[in-house]
């Protein structure tokens, strides 16, 4: 069907079953999802890339973090080693980092948590945490990043402090957003 929108011509399809692009076979898989590879270049079928990772045990000073727990999501790529996500598609990725502390009463410390591309900070949070209540507190930081990654870049988050904290949780989540 041909409609004029804004003095432009615009086709629309309704269509019930398999929507083929190009040849005939390229009716993509489950899943993946129509891309527009720019002007004049043939659109293509992607699968979308989801990772996320939880950690909840109590790692004291650990850093870098470890004792992961099994990946909650991973959908179209990437590996896992306990700590470390390599990545296995290129395109911009969108990384999360959260973590929680907790510090005993009374207890003060200086706090930061960071994502790491190859060893290197990419982004990074700094705090300070003073704790004059009777009980136990808790303070949660987050750091992202919006950064393009190629092929076999490896993935790490840290956390540290200076004393008298303790890692309670964290979460870890990188999604790629474009190609």
């Amino acid at each position: 069907e041909e409609v004029e929108l804004n003095n432009l011509t615009v086709n629309s399809l309704n269509i019930i079953g398999t929507l083929g692009v190009g040849e005939f076979q390229d009716v993509g898989t489950a899943g993946a999802v129509l891309t527009s590879n720019g002007i004049g270049a043939a659109v293509s079928w992607v699968k979308p890339i989801l990772f996320t990772v939880k950690k909840i045990t109590d790692t004291g000073t650990a850093n870098p973090i470890v004792g992961w727990q099994t990946p909650e999501i991973n959908v179209g790529g990437g590996t896992w080693v306990d700590g470390t996500y390599t990545v296995q598609s290129a395109g911009y990725y969108d990384i999360n980092f959260q973590a929680e502390f907790r510090a005993p009463a009374p207890s003060s410390t200086g706090i930061f948590i960071s994502i790491n591309v190859d060893g290197g900070r990419v982004s990074e949070a700094n705090n300070f945490f003073l704790n004059t209540a009777a009980g136990d507190e808790y303070l949660n930081m987050t750091v992202s990043k919006l950064i393009f990654l190629s092929i076999g870049k490896l993935v790490t988050v840290q956390c540290g402090q200076q004393t008298g904290t303790n890692l309670n949780n964290s979460h870890f989540k990188i999604i790629r957003v474009a190609i």
